[in-house]
């Protein structure tokens, strides 16, 4: 059992305790009994900050708030048009990979591994500066913040942590619909891919590509991430020469044929370079390599949260600012739009991470 596994177990078992000690001071939500559950610790950490800051930068964050809810729908449209998108190529392309999986610091089939430690300060820190934006706009608009707090997901241990502010869920909807819509939209170096596989008769494996080499470029386009390898293949054809460059040399690959779509016959990880130029020692470049990916993490995280944060379904933010919007569209039946929508992207988003544990 290697240190980021029985950390992991270490950090599960003391929210366990928490919960345990804890237990008058948190209200829990059951989804699905004691299987699936919500856990929250409600404080006042952080209120007189929320309010001091809302007060001393009233007008530049009320501007940022009304810029958030233009960038939220256009992030909103856009994940939406990815998972149905994404859902699309399951149903049709069996080389196809899903568009959403849960994200955890265990090695698993349809699991995005994270290491623990980067797992759980990621997490952290991602949650409290989400949160706190919130309560912030909130206090803007002066709309009262109740509370602030913790909380936990649980599949019957807990084992997500979260935080939460907690607007006047009575005051809030007397706001202006622009109001509203700026609260829940407030939020919060990546370098090729590496071969992780290569399949044995595969276009990489005949062209010579091993395990371990860094794709940076594929036909002329330079391949900064494994989407962006996916988008330079999905733009050519299958038998045609493209010219690969690696960190070890060039190769001209004869591109493979799967399902009709032009394949390398690889499977990659993200690569990420550490600059290790400055005369450090070996203490200090494993230092700077530590923290070069805690960034690297907490980019990635913020990104992938932030953006499934904005799919209209229910109480996420996308859900309360597609609500606020269908309210002023359809009024009478903006309930019965919103739970429409709703629910059509649950669907979409539990077959695709369904589909990751068994493609």
């Amino acid at each position: 059992m290697d240190i980021q596994t029985i950390l992991a177990i270490v950090f599960v078992l003391a929210l366990s305790v928490v919960l345990v000690v804890k237990r008058k001071h948190i209200q829990v939500q059951f989804v699905l009994g004691p299987l699936l559950y919500f856990a929250m610790m409600r404080t006042k950490l952080g209120l007189r900050f929320m309010d001091r800051m809302a007060k001393n930068l009233r007008t530049p964050l009320r501007w940022a708030g009304y810029v958030g809810i233009v960038v939220g729908f256009v992030g909103m449209a856009f994940i939406a048009y990815e998972l149905v998108f994404n859902t699309v190529k399951l149903l049709t392309q069996a080389s196809s990979v899903p568009g959403v999986g849960l994200v955890l610091p265990i090695q698993a089939k349809g699991v995005f591994f994270v290491p623990f430690v980067y797992w759980i300060l990621s997490i952290f820190v991602i949650a409290v500066i989400h949160e706190v934006s919130h309560g912030i706009l909130a206090r803007v608009h002066d709309i009262p913040v109740k509370s602030s707090g913790f909380a936990m997901l649980g599949v019957v241990l807990p084992v997500v942590p979260a935080a939460f502010v907690e607007p006047d869920e009575q005051v809030m909807p007397t706001r202006p619909r622009l109001h509203q819509l700026s609260v829940f939209a407030a939020a919060y170096v990546i370098d090729g891919v590496t071969v992780a596989s290569v399949q044995d008769g595969g276009a990489a494996a005949r062209a010579g590509i091993g395990a371990g080499e860094v794709i940076t470029r594929v036909g002329g386009s330079e391949v900064m991430s494994a989407q962006s390898l996916t988008a330079v293949l999905d733009g050519l054809s299958p038998g045609q020469t493209v010219r690969v460059v690696t960190d070890v040399r060039e190769h001209d690959v004869v591109l493979g044929d799967v399902d009709g779509g032009a394949r390398l016959g690889i499977t990659v990880e993200q690569h990420r370079v550490v600059n290790e130029g400055f005369a450090l020692g070996a203490v200090g470049a494993a230092v700077l390599s530590w923290f070069a990916g805690l960034f690297y993490w907490l980019f990635l995280l913020s990104m992938g949260i932030g953006l499934f944060n904005l799919v209209p379904v229910g109480p996420i933010d996308g859900g309360r600012m597609f609500r606020t919007a269908m309210d002023v569209l359809f009024k009478k039946h903006a309930t019965r739009v919103w739970g429409a929508v709703s629910f059509l992207f649950l669907g979409l988003i539990l077959f695709n991470v369904f589909a990751g544990f068994v493609l």
